[in-house]
């Protein structure tokens, strides 16, 4: 048995929980304003190393830092002094109208008495992952549409062959948008 992806993400999630409650006033600025928490607005994980049954799990969680609309996160998970994952995440504030922007409110709690007004500068690694992932298409629903689906699907293979006394055609079509199943 180890620890796979679902359960590595699933500890992470619980490795932020108490995160807010020792990093200075957020959890006080998130009661006080009534915020909804931290919400996991895009991540990019690593995993390094196997981690099986029973082994002790150390991990590590810290606030990089933040831009006009997030806050970034990374953690990793360490079993005997060697690195076994590590995530960076872009995460967000959320209140009753969306996402709450790293105002100097804001990232003041999360920072534990830090200057908000100053964030810490991101490394290099997290500045080219933004980078990268603004790259990206973009999701539904504001995504391109589909091109439209062509007027008569690809022929791949047509006939049985071996033991059909008819040479009967056996396939079977299925279309999904652009995209024929056969």
């Amino acid at each position: 048995m180890e620890l796979n992806n679902g359960r590595t993400l699933t500890l992470y999630d619980l490795g932020r929980v108490p995160m807010g409650g020792r990093v200075g006033g957020f959890s006080k600025a998130v009661l006080d304003n009534k915020w909804g928490g931290i919400a996991v607005a895009g991540g990019s994980i690593r995993y390094r190393k196997r981690v099986t049954a029973f082994q002790k799990i150390e991990m590590k969680t810290r606030l990089l830092g933040w831009d006009e609309r997030f806050f970034y996160i990374e953690q990793s998970m360490w079993v005997k002094g060697t690195c076994t994952s590590h995530v960076l995440l872009r995460t967000a504030v959320t209140g009753k109208g969306g996402a709450v922007p790293p105002t100097a409110d804001v990232a003041g709690g999360a920072m534990g008495g830090l200057d908000p007004t100053s964030p810490p500068v991101l490394p290099d690694w997290a500045h080219a992952w933004i980078a990268a992932d603004a790259q990206r298409p973009p999701g539904r629903p504001r995504c391109n549409p589909c091109p439209p689906a062509p007027q008569s699907p690809p022929v791949i293979s047509g006939k049985t062959g071996g033991g059909s006394r008819h040479g009967r055609d056996i396939r079977k079509e299925t279309h999904l948008g652009g995209l024929v199943l056969l």
